[in-house]
């Protein structure tokens, strides 16, 4: 069968049936090829929509499979290794405070 969709997050074509597929259940068929991708499609959709701040996405990125970023399309390798990169920064520059009292 001939491809007729396209993949949000990797660019690659695949086919989806839609009478078949049930779109009403299946939401990740029309917008990715895999289900992986669709939570990170559903994270950076988030982010590019205000409904996520940087950090919010950081902590959401946290969570799903980044294995396969090199084969992410450029637009959203970039987006993801740009808040990756800002939001670690800022971790690190929070140092833990010592407490001054002894402890009994």
């Amino acid at each position: 069968m001939k491809n007729n969709c396209t993949c949000a997050i990797c660019g690659k074509g695949y086919y989806v049936c839609l009478p078949c597929s049930k779109p009403e259940t299946n939401t990740w068929k029309l917008h990715t090829c895999t289900t992986g991708h669709y939570k990170v499609y559903s994270v950076i959709h988030g982010y590019s929509s205000g409904v996520y701040t940087k950090k919010e996405t950081y902590d959401r990125l946290k969570n799903v499979d980044l294995s396969e970023k090199d084969s992410f399309k450029e637009n959203v390798r970039g987006i993801i290794e740009d808040i990756i990169s800002e939001c670690s920064e800022q971790v690190e520059e929070v140092k833990p405070v010592r407490s001054r009292n002894k402890r009994k």
